[in-house]
């Protein structure tokens, strides 16, 4: 189910004392109803039912959610999550945070193992200044390192060094680095496949003599069933690979300094791709590149240096020979 805001509009008021009013029944999870009501200052109750009594209270500026047991008329006593909205002008966040846990727990039916890690998450982005949405462009090239690391999950790299090596979008020369090799992720969504833009003459050279690979994606535009958005690869990472509160939000760092604002999800739900191919390369002497040592001595009033590179029938690497080394 979704809580929307027409749904809220329509919730009746609670003095907070009586018996006879729980609130108003806004949904089901589970088989079990959905309770939502307003208090007596105008504040936003949403109440599931839970049997751990041991749940920890959670406060957050705008959202509190604590175990209660409450009696309702038609149902007697019973134990509930209480999600309260602190804020009416945190509203919108909050009905997004309900159903992102809602959405989440339908799966396993275990809502009280979510609401700490969504709740940090969201919060971790609130605290954090707004950032402009990312263009196509950008979009695609997350999506291609996005994908990269949930490769390299599927194939039994732990999600702890993963996000220890994946540093592009904190600043890192290559976008991850490991003990012996260094990855660079390129992804195009061109009908001519794997052609990649280079922006410099240093993103296909090594650091530290390291073996240098690529990891080149073509993906495309598409609005079928498997298709998948920006959104739904994050999510899926988090929900399948990422158990750590820390760790999730060590990853969730990662996402906003390569640009991704979970505030702004929506905005990139209708982007939908899906995967053409991929595979690994090394840049070997025969990879098509351009470097400061194989140019020699650059004219200083040369700038920048940005070009193509065609990877379409190159030599491919074996990526699980690559896993083995980690």
């Amino acid at each position: 189910m979704t809580i929307t805001k027409e749904i809220v509009d329509n919730i009746g008021k609670w003095d907070g004392s009586s018996d006879y009013f729980k609130g108003n029944k806004i949904g089901e999870f589970s088989g079990n109803d959905i309770f939502g009501y307003l208090d007596n200052k105008e504040l936003l109750h949403v109440l599931i039912k839970s049997n751990k009594s041991d749940f920890d209270d959670i406060v957050r500026e705008g959202i509190s959610v604590s175990y209660k047991k409450e009696f309702f008329t038609e149902h007697g006593e019973i134990g509930v999550i209480d999600f309260t909205c602190n804020s009416n002008r945190f509203i919108d966040f909050f009905i997004k945070i309900v159903n992102e846990i809602l959405e989440k727990s339908k799966t396993f039916n275990n809502i009280e193992s979510n609401i700490l890690k969504v709740i940090n998450s969201w919060f971790l982005f609130l605290n954090l200044p707004r950032i402009s949405i990312l263009t196509d462009k950008e979009v695609v090239g997350l999506i291609g390192e996005l994908l990269f690391f949930e490769k390299l999950c599927t194939l039994g790299i732990s999600s702890e060094l993963l996000i220890h090596s994946w540093v592009g979008p904190s600043g890192g020369k290559k976008d991850f680095i490991f003990d012996s090799f260094e990855i660079e992720v390129k992804t195009s969504s061109i009908q001519k496949g794997h052609v990649h833009q280079v922006s410099s003459l240093e993103q296909l050279a090594s650091v530290d003599n390291k073996d240098l690979y690529v990891y080149s994606w073509n993906i495309y535009k598409d609005f079928s069933s498997a298709s998948f958005n920006l959104p739904a690869i994050v999510n899926n990472i988090k929900d399948n690979h990422i158990d750590d509160l820390y760790q999730a939000q060590r990853f969730d760092s990662i996402l906003y300094d390569a640009g991704f604002d979970l505030r702004d999800a929506d905005r990139y739900m209708d982007s939908k791709y899906i995967i053409r191919d991929g595979f690994l390369c090394m840049v070997d002497d025969n990879f098509p590149r351009l470097t400061k040592d194989l140019l020699g001595d650059i004219d200083s009033r040369i700038l920048k240096i940005v070009y193509e590179i065609d990877l379409n029938g190159i030599n491919k690497s074996n990526i699980e020979d690559l896993v083995n080394e980690v």
